[in-house]
């Protein structure tokens, strides 16, 4: 494909404009023939190539273009190098699943027996995760050695402990603590986690237990440990504070005593939880609701209860998730007295 051109003699004129054609064009000795390839030199091509295949692997991807260009299409080098760089299929990795902690509650332990003063915590966690399971974590501070958990299960619409549904696991063991209702179970030095897995468990309203340390029951301040394993409704806990409004269950005491172990729930059922605790309070405050029918109660117990549930009405009014929540709390409490003293005064 190579062409004979003559060079001509001839002057151009002085006003002649290179054409893009002229541009490309090998000027030869004047009277001389020249052989031309179509495409530019073969050796500057050459050059080019080697500078570039030396290069970088960013600069080498530039060059298989540059190459096929040429008509470098069909060498075998290129063709494998193009391989090389060709996408790579990878298998998904499985990750590992995030949940959402539903539940998240400090009690704390102060217990006098005899000579032996207890004071520590406990602190109860929940994690729900996207496929349905449920974990429960609790760890004690402060509590020593050799703890069990004395534990049962309340299912919905019941009052009473029940033993663990099937397939519920834990990492220190489920054992029965043998009137077959309660279970026992160790608690290690990292605490101790309740698995639920999906479809376990479902109709479990509420995990209930006291920590054990040999012959002593450590009793938390707000009575037994509470962690629920469904988010409580409001309805729910409004039924739960009505239902112990009956003839022989309407002391001051005893209303206070069912508002504290409802609190934990109130606090999760958000603003409708939080309205069921506000409007027994503010009844009870108005006179509403009976104060001394169906029991008696020593001053002790009433102005240690009355700190206690104040207390914690305080707490939710801060660190409730919900504003309209946070301010019902605010009204529960303006409704409750501060407590506390020795109960006489």
């Amino acid at each position: 494909h190579s062409q004979r051109i003559r060079c001509s003699t001839k002057p151009r004129a002085l006003h002649h404009r290179a054409t893009p054609h002229d541009r490309t064009r090998v000027r030869a000795p004047l009277g001389t023939l020249a052989t031309l390839p179509d495409r530019g030199s073969s050796l500057a091509a050459e050059l080019r190539e080697k500078k570039m295949f030396a290069s970088s692997s960013l600069t080498q991807q530039t060059a298989v273009a540059g190459s096929s260009a040429s008509g470098l299409r069909g060498s075998k080098a290129i063709r494998a190098r193009a391989a090389a760089r060709r996408p790579v299929r990878v298998s998904a990795v499985a990750t590992e699943q995030i949940g959402k902690i539903r539940f998240d509650e400090v009690a704390n332990i102060d217990h006098k027996e005899g000579d032996t003063h207890t004071v520590g915590s406990v602190d109860m966690k929940r994690v729900d995760y996207p496929d349905g399971t449920r974990v429960v974590k609790i760890t004690t501070q402060g509590l020593g050695d050799n703890l069990e958990l004395h534990w049962g299960c309340v299912f919905d619409g019941a009052d009473g402990w029940a033993p663990p549904p099937q397939g519920a696991s834990a990492t220190g063991g489920i054992n029965d603590f043998g009137d077959g209702v309660a279970s026992r179970t160790k608690i290690g030095g990292d605490g101790v986690t309740f698995t639920f897995p999906p479809g376990v468990g479902e109709n479990v309203e509420r995990m209930v237990g006291i920590v054990v340390k040999g012959e002593l029951w450590l009793h938390s301040v707000i009575g037994d440990l509470v962690i629920p394993l469904k988010t409580p409704s409001g309805t729910g806990v409004l039924k739960s504070l009505a239902d112990g409004e009956k003839a022989q269950s309407g002391s001051l005491y005893e209303r206070f005593r069912r508002v504290n172990d409802k609190l934990s729930e109130a606090v999760q059922a958000g603003p409708d939880g939080a309205a069921a605790v506000m409007a027994t309070l503010r009844l009870s405050a108005m006179r509403q609701l009976p104060w001394y029918a169906g029991g008696n109660y020593q001053g002790k117990d009433m102005a240690h209860m009355q700190e206690m549930v104040a207390s914690r009405v305080a707490e939710a009014s801060k660190s409730a998730e919900s504003g309209m929540a946070r301010q019902l709390f605010r009204i529960a409490l303006s409704t409750l007295p501060r407590g506390g003293g020795n109960g006489d005064d």
